[in-house]
């Protein structure tokens, strides 16, 4: 009996699938079983009373398209989500019915310029690596997405509408950043200035939101000893 060599899972979906293919077309489908993934086909035998199909282990391939797929979605220096994917969740959450608030913190590094052209790139992207674990840690605990947009620009959606626990995660962010970071035996002094934009409190359109953001931190840049500001609604 199949029972007696396989879980019965995969009886069960075998089972069903070969009903189907009696009274109906031809199934394609996968199973998993024993840390292998197997593609199926089952189709009825012309004028018969019976089925007969085949199995096809397609593991490796599946493995490479999850690999692809990863690739697309994640930068490959931090692997973070990129802007790409970062854009398209915004999007998509963004796209329908009014959702719950949330909040879009756009971040770009003070004096990351001034690293690359003293010690290089090599040391520059390390310290790409060491700010996205500095970043990520502040967070942790935080129900987010933390995204790397640009060259030394990072950015992240907080599932928080409540200003107070907005300022308290810039302030954490912030904060992480306070001494210096140990980079290849190098001392980095690196700050981080974060722009804010609230769904729907400033908008519910995904690019205004991102531009609106963006906006925040470039006039942080501009203003001496601020670290982080909310994006102001011009008067009308």
């Amino acid at each position: 009996k199949m029972n007696d060599i396989y879980p019965e899972a995969y009886t069960q979906t075998l089972r069903e699938n070969v009903e189907k293919a009696m009274v109906g077309a031809a199934q394609r489908f996968e199973v998993a079983y024993e840390g292998r993934i197997y593609e199926h086909y089952i189709s009825r035998v012309e004028n018969e009373n019976e089925v007969a199909g085949f199995a096809t282990d397609i593991t490796e391939k599946r493995h490479q398209e999850e690999k692809s797929r990863y690739r697309a979605d994640h930068d490959a220096l931090t692997a973070l989500k990129n802007r790409g994917a970062f854009e398209l969740f915004i999007r998509d959450i963004t796209n329908g019915k009014p959702g719950d608030p949330f909040t879009l913190f756009f971040m770009d590094l003070d004096h990351f310029k001034e690293v690359n052209d003293t010690y290089g790139h090599v040391l520059g992207d390390q310290l790409l690596r060491a700010v996205a674990s500095q970043i990520s840690q502040a967070v942790a605990g935080c129900e987010g997405i933390l995204a790397r947009v640009g060259g030394d620009e990072f950015a992240f959606f907080f599932r928080e509408g409540d200003k107070e626990i907005i300022e308290n995660t810039a302030e954490k962010i912030i904060d992480s950043f306070r001494e210096p970071l140990q980079v290849e035996g190098h001392v980095l002094d690196i700050g981080v200035s974060i722009g804010i934009a609230r769904y729907p409190h400033d908008s519910e359109n995904d690019r205004e939101l991102i531009h609106f953001a963006d906006q925040a931190m470039y006039a942080v840049k501009h203003e001496p000893g601020k670290k982080y500001a909310f994006h102001r609604k011009k008067p009308v």
